[in-house]
């Protein structure tokens, strides 16, 4: 009987444990990058998306089983999106984030970079077009051609989206030798900048794998995720 009560204690813990939400997941994931230069500066525009989830030992068992036998991945249960922006002139290397953004859509117009026609590059964050702004956009789309965007400006997209494990996009800037370089693993990306004969400085780096984190990482997470 001692034995017998021994083992349903036992029991209703590890259930209990098992049922706690103690387990926190995270994956970092690199969306696109586009590029935007001229003879003065460069702009890498680096779209970012986190997901995490945050489950019980039981749930996670089960959701393992699922996407072993059937392939089906639960949701997120919250999301983190945000657009790295990088900025390379001959005074150096300058890094923004703008906080829900995941990807961009640019455009060069009379020497302003615009996301679509909704969004202004200032220099260090994106601002809602004006009216005027929004027809002027329009209106280059008309004979626009994203790949020569013309006034100087040149532009390069699906920076991370190309099948080699290492890209390189060179340019020059200020006169000097400028080379991004993309490199991919199985799990992995980074972009690394190259000026002249230094060595190579990584400006961005994403590891897809799934992380156990902390419950303030989760938390972060949820609390930056808008709709």
């Amino acid at each position: 009987m001692k034995r017998f009560v021994i083992a349903m204690i036992f029991v209703v813990v590890v259930a209990g444990l098992a049922t706690r939400s103690d387990l926190c997941i995270l994956r970092h994931f690199g969306n696109d990058a586009q590029l935007v230069w001229n003879d003065d500066e460069a702009l890498l525009f680096i779209g970012n998306h986190e997901s995490a989830w945050s489950m019980s030992y039981a749930e996670y068992g089960l959701e393992f089983l699922k996407a072993f036998l059937f392939r089906a991945v639960r949701l997120a249960d919250v999301t983190h999106r945000w657009l790295t922006v990088v900025r390379y002139t001959d005074a150096g290397t300058t890094v923004f984030t703008v906080e829900n953004l995941s990807g961009v859509s640019l455009t060069v117009v009379d020497g302003h970079i615009y996301d679509g026609d909704v969004r202004k590059w200032t220099g260090d964050r994106f601002e809602s077009t004006t009216d005027a702004e929004a027809e002027r956009v329009h209106q280059a789309w008309r004979t626009y051609d994203r790949h020569a965007p013309g006034g100087g400006w040149e532009f390069m997209g699906a920076v991370l989206r190309r099948a080699e494990s290492e890209s390189r996009f060179p340019m020059t800037i200020s006169g000097k030798s400028v080379d991004w370089i993309v490199k991919r693993t199985n799990h992995s990306e980074s972009i690394s900048l190259k000026v002249g004969e230094a060595t190579p400085e990584t400006v961005w780096f994403a590891d897809d794998r799934v992380k156990y984190v902390k419950r303030s990482e989760y938390d972060r997470v949820a609390k930056s995720e808008q709709f």
